[in-house]
């Protein structure tokens, strides 16, 4: 799958990068943290301060019709939920991967 076909299909979200549940896990309690109404402006904490820059594996999730969304990887064919599908490892920080795999972000 080349690197335009795999941006086209984020896009149109046709699937989705998902980090694994441990990081999801982060990210709400952040999230929860930030937006509690006792929080000040001043003790928000920044990503970054809970999820360092780093190199993050995603799992690849079709969004729509997941039968009908097989991923071609080096030469072989992988169908959901076809759970021996390759990882992604990246360097995109997950709350960006989270946020650009959310539809009409």
């Amino acid at each position: 799958m080349s690197t335009s076909h795999m941006v086209e299909l984020m896009k149109t979200s046709s699937w989705a990068l998902l980090p694994p549940t441990d990081i999801l896990h982060k990210i709400q309690d952040l999230y929860e943290y930030n937006h509690d109404l006792s929080t000040s402006t001043d003790e928000r904490k920044l990503f970054t301060d809970v999820l360092p820059e780093d190199v993050y594996d995603y799992e690849l999730m079709p969004v729509c019709t997941p039968d009908r969304l097989p991923v071609h990887v080096s030469g072989r064919c992988y169908k959901y939920p076809d759970r021996n599908r390759p990882r992604i490892r990246s360097t995109v920080h997950a709350c960006f991967v989270l946020r650009i795999s959310t539809p009409g972000h």
